[in-house]
């Protein structure tokens, strides 16, 4: 498998390069803009992107469009630290070891190989609420990871919505009976949203509610909107989503029989 950190803005950080063992990092490329081109030179393998491309939609699109590997991984550029579970079914996380986050990787990599065509690692911040190790078909975000072959093969885009295109993805896929898989024995850690840098440098409360809506009509019997007051936005109300995940799986098993 593959990995890619998709970054813009943070050229000093790094932090999801840092948090990889040295095995993971022979095999991880940096994705940049191409006005940021020059700013990485220390890093072993790199990615340009076109011109013109300097959102998020449109660089996971051109990642799945022209990546030579059958099995990815896009991560966030943030993810500090990885977190492990010492004893299955249990919440209490501590920090992961070089080995346990190798062993995360390999886990999403056997999934793939297995026919899981879309897996990842639980975020930190949802994992405490999950006893099990592994929940089949729920959200994926901060690490995505792909049998790209299933995504050309279907046509599956990442480029359909302005954000939230994990979401959009993750849905597309359900819908069309590709289960999931979330690794929650393990978790990434990250800073949380608000920084500098990545979407941040453009996401606004309009167009956060905007994308929210289009979701909605796209995946209308799964995504449900609803308003809620975020600080991200300086306490601003704006309209998210709530995804009904394994409702939007079992519609295609319904079609299936």
């Amino acid at each position: 498998m593959h990995l890619y950190i998709h970054t813009a803005g943070r050229p000093a950080k790094m932090a999801t390069w840092k948090a990889l063992t040295p095995s993971l990092r022979k095999k991880t490329t940096i994705v940049v803009q191409y006005k940021e081109r020059n700013l990485y030179d220390e890093y072993p393998h790199v990615w340009v992107l076109p011109k013109g491309i300097n959102r998020l939609s449109p660089t996971r699109q051109h990642i799945l469009d022209e990546t030579s590997h059958r099995y990815i991984c896009m991560m966030d550029d943030d993810i500090l630290s990885f977190g492990w579970r010492e004893y299955p079914y249990s919440i209490k996380l501590s920090v992961a070891t070089s080995v346990q986050v190798n062993r995360m990787f390999a886990q999403c990599l056997r999934w793939m190989q297995q026919g899981i065509a879309h897996c990842g690692i639980s975020p930190r911040g949802r994992n405490h609420t999950v006893e099990e190790s592994v929940v089949i078909n729920a959200r994926l975000c901060q690490l995505l990871c792909y049998d790209v072959n299933v995504v050309r093969e279907n046509d599956f885009r990442m480029d359909r919505v302005t954000l939230m295109q994990d979401f959009d993805m993750t849905l597309q896929m359900l819908r069309a009976g590709y289960e999931n898989r979330v690794l929650y024995r393990g978790c990434t850690n990250t800073r949380g949203s608000g920084g500098c840098g990545g979407c941040n440098a453009y996401r606004k409360p309009e167009m956060q509610s905007a994308t929210a809506r289009k979701l909605a009509k796209l995946h209308p019997e799964f995504v449900k909107l609803r308003d809620k007051q975020s600080g991200q936005y300086k306490d601003q109300m704006i309209t998210d989503v709530t995804v009904q995940w394994k409702k939007a799986y079992a519609s295609s098993q319904e079609e299936v029989r």
